[in-house]
């Protein structure tokens, strides 16, 4: 289980390689983090996108 004061570093993705996968290693990192419903929430994403 991650803490707080742990700090996990992920490769940003450059282009190359494979986008699949390191989106599954982003959602698995967020969702130990409690992220990952914020970035899947469709009413939040819906009220981000009118606001401007």
């Amino acid at each position: 289980m991650v803490t707080s004061k742990e700090r996990v570093d992920i490769d940003r993705f450059e282009g190359d390689g494979d986008f699949a996968l390191w989106k599954v290693r982003m959602l698995a990192h967020f969702g130990v983090l409690g992220l990952k419903s914020i970035l899947t929430d469709e009413k939040l994403l819906k009220e981000g996108s009118t606001k401007g």
